[in-house]
């Protein structure tokens, strides 16, 4: 059990949280969330340092460097910030909403894929960057993560690999050896393979190296069994993994994260569970502190809109967390059995990526009738960070 002293809250977030990123060498930590804001925390001074809006909202976001970072938008735009002037300009458009990106620093492009079922590739070598290349796929593409020179891509129900050397065409594809739906693809810190979440709670390991997949290849349940001994599905959202150990952490769609061991697949520990999604999860360089984001995540048409984040450290973390918190969802999936069935069941018949999808597009829709702010104090989704130190 986590417990401790809280210190007053510095901010507050108007939307869900859709992904959180540390920097690279610092513990500056990248928010980007549904209410069209970027925001650049400082966790070791627990301060605000950059913070500006957008039109749409904001699905996915990732740092170039220490001084600049990247975002991808509902509304197809994808903008650059930099943190030293304080300021952002757009650097492309996709034809529909920017599911997620990723920068290479190993060639100096950033990836970008959207509903448009288009993967982009781009130059940042180039002023305001251009794009080098852009591939067509089948399907929209939810999930991208990179392993040095090669690119893991979640294409519909396949895993294509793409060499940032040579875009002539994919390295690897194969059907994904999940039976459901992928809702994340994260690779190894090591970057010897990489993980696959599905919206029935399951990861599958998988090994970079064909010659070397039987060596690693493993699926196996993160969810935690129901009281009745049962394992429910419920939707994993996100996976991280450490730095410096062999050991990474699953998020689901019940609040549950939980950290394991990557060579046996044992369970190591299970955080104190969250009253809404664990949406997004990210470690700090030296895997000191784990920043985990709790929130709706727009993959259920029924979800209640409160959220938090939270940054594990040794001795302290701190926390996004709601100023109210809706009894309906302070009381859910406690003691239910079956909710997380109900939950898979949805995302197969139009929830999960769908629901987030079209989500999306109506997000667009509410920005452009100008009624945001409307909208936002009939909602009062507020939440605030906090520090807690931890016994």
């Amino acid at each position: 059990m986590l417990e401790g002293s809280t210190l007053a809250p510095v901010e507050s977030i108007l939307d869900a949280i859709s992904r959180i990123r540390f920097a690279p060498q610092t513990n500056d930590l990248l928010v980007a969330s549904w209410d069209g804001i970027i925001r650049l925390y400082d966790v070791d001074r627990d301060v605000l340092r950059f913070k500006t809006s957008s039109n749409g909202a904001l699905l996915d976001c990732c740092f170039e460097d220490e001084r600049a970072a990247l975002s991808a938008s509902s509304d197809g735009c994808i903008q650059r910030y930099d943190f030293s002037s304080e300021s952002q300009n757009l650097v492309g458009n996709h034809d529909d909403s920017v599911t997620c990106i990723d920068h290479s620093k190993e060639t100096g492009q950033f990836i970008s894929a959207g509903l448009d079922k288009k993967l982009m590739f781009w130059d940042m070598h180039m002023k305001n960057g251009s794009t080098r290349c852009t591939k067509e796929v089948d399907s929209n593409v939810w999930s991208l993560s990179l392993c040095h020179f090669y690119l893991i891509a979640a294409v519909g129900n396949m895993i294509s690999t793409y060499d940032l050397r040579n875009l002539s065409g994919t390295v690897q594809m194969k059907k994904s050896p999940m039976n459901y739906q992928i809702t994340c693809v994260r690779s190894f810190s090591d970057k010897e393979g990489y993980a696959i979440g599905s919206v029935d709670g399951c990861v599958a390991l998988e090994h970079l190296d064909p010659s070397k997949s039987s060596e690693m290849r493993c699926i196996f349940r993160c969810h935690p069994k129901s009281r009745s001994g049962r394992y429910n599905m419920v939707a994993l959202n996100d996976i991280a993994f450490h730095p410096c150990s062999k050991t990474f952490v699953t998020g689901d769609n019940e609040g549950y994260a939980i950290v394991w061991d990557l060579q046996s697949k044992k369970r190591l520990c299970e955080l104190q569970r969250y009253p809404s999604s664990v949406s997004s999860l990210s470690y700090n360089h030296s895997g000191e502190i784990l920043a985990i984001s709790s929130s709706y995540t727009y993959q259920e048409a029924n979800e209640v809109a409160v959220g938090r984040l939270k940054c594990l450290k040794p001795l302290a973390f701190f926390s996004l967390t709601p100023r109210s918190l809706p009894r309906s969802i302070a009381s859910r999936g406690e003691g239910e059995e079956g909710g997380g069935i109900k939950s898979a069941v949805r995302a197969e018949m139009g929830g999960g990526n769908g629901q987030k999808s079209k989500m999306a597009r109506e997000k667009n829709i509410e920005k452009n009738k100008a009624s945001k702010g409307s909208q936002l104090d009939t909602n009062k989704k507020a939440m605030s960070i906090q520090v807690t130190s931890l016994l």
